[in-house]
């Protein structure tokens, strides 16, 4: 027997897993027939692209799979009937006759590339080979025949291949849908919602919705066992360092504590004499937990070592949401007097007021760390400040009534959820001080508060569907639309 010995360099897909593509396959493309004849054929393996060709006036769909170390690409008819599969294999899988030949024609040859081709029944393995200096193409038959060889324009030819498919991918990119519709997670029940949060790590999404914070896996949209018997929720705040949350209980002018592994609450702390605490956050730089509260225009700090209150902060006006620095330094938006007021979390001293005219009436928050840059969405206007000089620096038109702004830090992109036209504002940053309108995205009506997945880019917007608004009365002359019962949803929008 001859010794067959080659080495294996795969540039691409013979014997290594590509990357899935990027994006939302469509499979609506393929015809049931299809889909269900390729789920049969290989239950475990991942769609990674679907196509409908025609050709002669005859439609095949075709395939792209990742199947553990495969991936395979096929073509169908439409009645569900593979017509060519096309899978990568190891050299080390190729029959001895096979193996034999490359070893007699082609001794010391590097195996680039490997496939089996499977058409009409008939198999080959079609090889792309390295020999010395030059790139061979060699179609060999299971019994060792070669069946068709190519020389040097291989080489030429998979570099203009290769530019080839950097174009289309150029125009694909350039073509590519923005920021649209992927999924929704219903989670039905009755009852009003605010704010939404991303737990770190855990990929659990907790939804506030009347009385319960309800939570769901953004990966996998199963639902987890709710945290109820709240009252009035607002927000949530998670300390990781402590393995606890805390919930603003809006009602009950009270902070619910906690354990974030079994999500069972632990205590539940007054914040008196604060009152409505709405917003709600944790910076770990002074291991403190502060809420916001409305109705006596304070901030409440709670040492999140004992669980008890140490101070209070005077805004000076309505507090909205708030962010970090990382450093100790908390800002927050003053929705009566539109400006942000910034203080120390361990002194609780005011340190610097600034006006964000022409905003008004801020409610959402978010920080650009890196640049030092706060982003406060106001009615049909997103603001931008320098947080070190306290003065704004730009502004973007967006939809109106927005209650909450996200930065990604990862593309450049602010995302504002505006709930009086239902739309989504991404704003791409071109610089610190320079951002431009790219897209407005439907959402739905309400949908005005949103949270941003920082790993997949994904953001998160919670709504419900409407009734007709109660005939009005004295108490109430303009009352607001009912919400349907069971309606309530989180949109899920990505690319």
């Amino acid at each position: 027997m001859i010794v067959f010995a080659l080495t294996l360099i795969f540039s691409g897909i013979a014997g290594a897993q590509d990357k899935p593509k990027t994006g939302v396959v469509d499979l609506k493309i393929l015809p049931p027939a299809v889909l269900n004849a390729f789920k049969t054929a290989y239950p475990h393996a991942v769609i990674t692209g679907a196509a409908k060709e025609t050709e002669n006036n005859v439609t095949v769909y075709e395939v792209e799979s990742v199947d553990g170390q495969i991936n395979r690409d096929l073509l169908y008819t439409a009645d569900g009937k593979a017509t060519e599969i096309e899978e990568s294999t190891a050299s080390e899988n190729l029959p001895a006759p096979v193996k034999q030949t490359l070893a007699k024609d082609y001794p010391g040859a590097k195996v680039l590339k490997a496939e089996i081709l499977t058409k009409a029944g008939v198999k080959s393995f079609e090889l792309s080979l390295q020999v010395k200096d030059k790139t061979m193409g060699v179609t060999i038959n299971p019994q060792g025949k070669i069946m068709e060889k190519a020389g040097e324009e291989v080489e030429a030819k998979e570099k203009e291949e290769e530019e080839k498919e950097k174009d289309e991918e150029k125009e694909e990119e350039e073509d590519a849908p923005g920021y649209h519709l992927l999924n929704k997670i219903v989670i039905g029940g009755e009852g009003g919602w605010d704010y939404l949060a991303l737990e770190p790590g855990s990929r659990l999404l907790y939804v506030s919705h009347g009385n319960v914070f309800e939570v769901v896996n953004v990966d996998t949209g199963a639902k987890f066992e709710s945290i109820p018997d709240l009252k009035g929720v607002h927000g949530v705040a998670f300390a990781p360092d402590r393995g606890r949350g805390y919930i603003s209980n809006g009602r009950g002018n009270s902070v619910s504590v906690f354990d974030l592994k079994t999500r069972k609450v632990m205590e539940e702390i007054s914040i008196a004499p604060g009152q409505n605490p709405d917003s709600i956050m944790y910076d770990a730089a002074s291991g403190r937990v502060f809420t916001f509260n409305g109705r006596t225009a304070n901030a409440t700090a709670i040492d999140a070592a004992t669980n008890k209150v140490v101070g209070t902060v005077e805004i000076g006006g309505k507090p909205e949401f708030a962010v970090t620095d990382g450093q100790g330094l908390v800002f927050v938006n003053n929705e009566d007097k539109s400006e942000i007021v910034s203080f120390d979390a361990k002194t609780l001293e005011v340190k610097k007021r600034w006006s964000i005219a022409p905003g008004e009436g801020p409610s959402g928050l978010a920080v650009d760390l890196k640049n030092k840059r706060l982003f406060s969405v106001c009615d049909k206007v997103l603001v931008v400040s320098d947080f070190e000089a306290g003065k704004v620096v730009a502004t973007v038109e967006i939809g109106p009534g927005p209650d909450a702004v996200r930065y990604d830090p990862g593309t450049g992109l602010v995302f504002a959820s505006c709930g009086g036209d239902g739309t989504l504002a991404v704003v791409r940053q071109e610089s610190a001080d320079k951002y431009s309108l790219i897209e407005t995205v439907p959402t739905a009506r309400g949908g005005r508060t949103m949270e941003l997945d920082l790993k997949t880019h994904n953001v998160f917007v919670t709504c419900a569907e409407y009734g007709p608004a109660p005939a009005p009365t004295k108490e109430q002359p303009r009352p607001r639309p009912t919400v349907v019962p069971n309606s309530f949803k989180v949109l899920v929008l990505g690319k």
